[in-house]
């Protein structure tokens, strides 16, 4: 068990990271309204920037560093989905309502 406490300490920082993310999108939702991509823009820079750090660790696979590189981008690439998914989400519950247009009757003038 003590083993498995270890790696617990990961899973904390993947949530607190993925809730940072959740805030950054909602922030960012609540100052744009009117701009509806701004809200994906903190995901895509977390997937970003755990794609570099992935790249970083693929580099120096021998060393022991790459180790860190890799788990920090798990914990990027994580947060930046999750941070996408609500954003989509916050997209879906916010849907402008359409508004039927009432189509002229055909009426015969007299």
């Amino acid at each position: 068990m003590d083993e498995l406490l270890k790696y617990l300490a990961n899973g904390k920082i993947v949530v607190y990271v993925s809730l940072a993310c959740i805030a950054i999108t909602t922030v960012m939702h609540l100052i744009f309204r009117k701009i509806r991509f701004v809200k994906y823009i903190p995901g895509f820079v977390f997937v970003l920037v755990g794609i570099f750090n992935l790249s970083l660790a693929f580099s120096s696979l021998g060393q022991t560093i790459s180790l860190n590189y890799f788990s920090l981008s798990v914990v990027l690439l994580v947060g930046g989905l999750v941070g996408m998914l609500s954003a989509l989400i916050i997209g879906v519950y916010n849907k402008p309502k359409k508004t039927k247009k009432k189509g002229k009757e055909n009426v015969k003038e007299n």
